[in-house]
């Protein structure tokens, strides 16, 4: 667990930096780059990406390395362009290339493990949260430790000192967050030309029981037309749990709790009666049969156009503008619940480094400059501008699609900020408010609950959890998507989830929280 006296590091942190970057050439280089903030850094690069000290550092690694970046979303059309793009300038510096690896949503958890748990390279690593304790306890990553506190200076001016350290369990640091919203909540997302059409508007939706009415009057309008949509592992249930799941969801904290303690959340009421508007929504056909095996995300099934909401976790303050670019539909968001500050949402992707990474020390300075570079950052996710993109307003950093190129035909957008490592140095999108980061700030600074900090270890109830994760798969995407009749299903849900050591694992979470609370 993460203890609460790191704030107190950062004098001991920035003295080990310091000493660290004077202990040879190659650190004196790397450090002087990541001393700079990222507007220095864009400042300081040519067009060909080549900093300043580029030939120098470049001469301090003999052998070049080629680093594999994982990242979980879909592949296009100029991936290996941007691929390519983005070694032109880490190529100078650090004398490596990168391959990025995309991984769809519906396969990447299986994809990774593969790769992690046998010899293929994977060097830089999306972890997300519920995932670290596991991945340490088989042993797939790197400790990132001593290499925060040597190189870790982007990282840390980007996120805040608070921050750079929530991925870790006990003294292990698993990953590095990225920029993005870190509070957490239920909203849903809406096509806006459909809910207009039917009468609608976003102040008539408050709670799931607003829905009943609007899905009737869509239907009536577009009969074929799929209300609610999910995927297999993420169904329109699963988006309205609301707690902080403590990682693998398998005993929760609700956010009004202000004492720490650990429930089962498949037994509250709360769960029953979603669970029970989702059998109801199933009933009416407004959830897809075939919900709980499909792959595709929900921004790609509205993008294919027969999709009229989802739920999504949590809102913030760009997800209608976000979800519009996704889907080429304008599309409107609405929060159901309150937002609360949670480790889950902080810690919700970390980048980590993967345990046959050859090169280490490397690949960690490597994505330390990348949390401050915004060239490569928009490289990322905007691609190569006059081609993906032009400014709109290059004063402001707003950018859109050239003529006569949109989401439907463009070879590269890939919209996933929320995942690149420090997306509020890249540009904005139009559509997006011109103060979008100075939002994030005030939307990050939202009280955090109890038990935010805390990351437990599970590595005495890993059989335990294996034998949970087996029996939600068997029950939870049916709930979900509303294929059974919840009053019937959720008692043996809960009997199957307490036979295989539920109690164990709460007892477990319960226990490291407290002590957590204490220090």
């Amino acid at each position: 667990m993460k203890t609460k006296v790191i704030a107190l590091l950062l004098t001991v942190v920035m003295v080990m930096s310091a000493a660290a970057c004077g202990s040879s050439s190659k650190e004196e280089s790397a450090s002087d780059r990541t001393a700079a903030t990222g507007e220095d850094v864009k400042k300081e690069e040519s067009k060909e990406g080549t900093g300043s000290d580029g030939e120098e550092a470049a001469a301090t690694w003999e052998e070049h390395y080629k680093i594999v970046w994982g990242y979980i979303g879909n592949s296009q059309q100029d991936t290996e362009r941007i691929a390519e793009e983005i070694s032109k300038i880490l190529e100078p510096i650090y004398n490596v290339s990168i391959e990025l690896l995309p991984m769809s949503w519906g396969e990447f958890s299986d994809q990774l493990t593969l790769m992690l748990s046998g010899s293929e390279a994977m060097d830089i690593v999306p972890v997300l949260n519920g995932k670290g304790t596991s991945y340490i306890n088989n042993g797939y990553l790197k400790d990132l430790t001593e290499y925060i506190d040597r190189y870790g200076n982007h990282m840390k001016e980007q996120l805040g000192e608070e921050n750079v350290y929530v991925c870790s369990v006990e003294d292990f640091i698993y990953g590095i967050p990225t920029y993005k919203e870190w509070c957490s909540n239920v909203g849903m997302v809406f096509r806006k030309d459909i809910l207009t059409e039917a009468g609608f508007t976003v102040e008539d939706v408050a709670s799931i029981d607003d829905l009943d009415a609007i899905y009737e009057a869509v239907q009536a309008l577009y009969p074929d037309m799929t209300m609610l949509v999910g995927r297999k592992g993420d169904t329109p249930g699963a988006g309205t749990v609301y707690a902080d799941q403590l990682g693998d969801g398998f005993g929760v904290i609700l956010p009004d709790d202000t004492v720490g303690t650990v429930v089962n959340y498949y037994e509250t009421e709360e769960f029953a009666y979603n669970m029970q508007k989702m059998y109801e929504f199933a009933q009416k056909g407004w959830i897809s049969k075939d919900c709980a095996t499909i792959t595709d995300g929900r921004e790609a099934q509205a993008k294919a156009g027969n999709a009229f909401s989802y739920f999504v976790q949590p809102t913030k303050p760009d997800t209608s503008e976000a979800n519009s670019l996704s889907t080429g539909y304008d599309m409107i968001a609405v929060s159901l619940t309150e937002l609360f500050r949670s480790t889950s949402a902080t810690a919700w992707l970390g980048w980590g480094i993967g345990r046959n990474c050859e090169d280490p020390e490397r690949v960690f300075q490597v994505l330390d400059y990348m949390y401050g570079s915004p060239e490569i950052m928009n490289l990322l996710n905007w691609g190569i501008e006059g081609e993906h993109y032009v400014f709109k307003d290059e004063e402001a950093g707003i950018i859109g699609f050239p003529e006569g190129v949109d989401i439907n035909n463009t070879t590269y957008n890939l919209n996933i900020g929320y995942e690149i490592p420090n997306q509020k140095i890249a540009y904005i999108w139009e559509g997006r408010p011109a103060d979008l980061w100075e939002q994030y700030e005030e939307y990050n600074a939202t009280d955090p609950i109890i038990s935010t900090g805390f990351i437990y270890d599970d590595s005495n109830v890993s059989t335990e959890i294996a034998a949970l994760n087996n029996v939600k798969e068997q029950y939870l995407d049916a709930l979900g998507t509303g294929a059974v009749d919840p009053s019937v299903v959720i008692p043996k849900f809960n009997e199957a989830l307490y036979n295989a050591g539920l109690q164990t694992v709460i007892d477990e979470k319960q226990a490291q929280l407290e002590e957590y609370l204490a220090k």
